[in-house]
């Protein structure tokens, strides 16, 4: 039998996000001001690392995608 997780391949940044998400959501509703101000600082940050790998990623697939034709 296969692992059921095999196929639930997440990216670091996308961890760190939805981490910072639960913090986010978890100091509204706890009215934790701190706790928000640093979900928000690792929700921007990690934002701006998707950002840049997603743009690398693409650059690197449309140069493999050029060398193929």
């Amino acid at each position: 039998m296969k692992n059921k997780f095999e196929y639930a391949y997440m990216n670091q940044n996308v961890i760190v996000l939805v981490v910072g998400l639960i913090a986010l959501g978890f100091a509204e509703y706890y009215k934790l001001y701190i706790l928000g101000s640093f979900g928000v600082s690792i929700i921007i940050i990690t934002c701006i690392f998707i950002f840049i790998s997603m743009f690398y990623y693409t650059k690197h697939y449309i140069e493999k995608k050029g060398k193929k034709n």
